[in-house]
């Protein structure tokens, strides 16, 4: 076709040898590359996770001692899982801190698997779960559970909100780069 012909040409029908095996056009297993079955197997392994993770915090919290201390405030003690025990005694050392945390931590984990049914708080739980597992990456030292939880999480939302935060993490990452690598002024003598 040459640049000057204008005609439009009637699209040509998609070749059958494109098409997945579920006869649809994007590929095997949709969009993301997953079949179903297996966003199925992650999303509830993570469910499972959280509902385990969200009975013993309760037993924990509710009475049953755990050597002598409850909750949160057990685990920022732990002294071969604490990366940065600065951090872990001065998140400790405050009472309501610890307290919110604890009742956060349990009021999220219990009602993640049913606020999933909704649309509307399905993005929100989400994300207090991917900060939760940041938290727990953080404070007490494990990175590769708190990585594989917050990959696990982000089966739950829309492709679009992904999209969005992970835009704003580059431009967050890049202006701390930018601040970072940027000469400091020294003043003139």
């Amino acid at each position: 076709m040459r640049p000057s012909d204008t005609r439009i040409l009637p699209k040509e029908p998609p070749d059958p040898a494109d098409r997945s095996p579920g006869g649809r056009a994007d590929g095997p297993g949709g969009p993301s590359g997953l079949s179903p079955v297996s966003l199925w197997v992650v999303a509830l392994t993570a469910v499972a996770v959280v509902v385990g993770a969200a009975v013993h915090l309760a037993v924990v919290f509710l009475g049953l001692p755990v050597a002598g201390r409850h909750g949160v405030y057990y685990a920022l003690h732990i002294g071969n899982v604490t990366p940065w025990p600065a951090l872990s005694g001065a998140v400790a050392s405050h009472g309501l801190v610890v307290l919110l945390l604890t009742y956060g931590t349990v009021i999220a984990e219990v009602a993640f698997p049913f606020l999933l049914f909704n649309r509307c708080t399905r993005t929100a739980i989400v994300m207090v779960m991917m900060g939760l597992h940041a938290g727990i990456g953080t404070l007490l030292g494990l990175p590769f559970f708190s990585l594989a939880m917050i990959a696990a999480d982000a089966v739950f939302p829309p492709a679009s909100v992904l999209r969005r935060l992970g835009d704003r993490m580059t431009r967050a990452a890049r202006r701390t780069r930018t601040a970072l690598l940027r000469p400091s002024r020294a003043p003139a003598r």
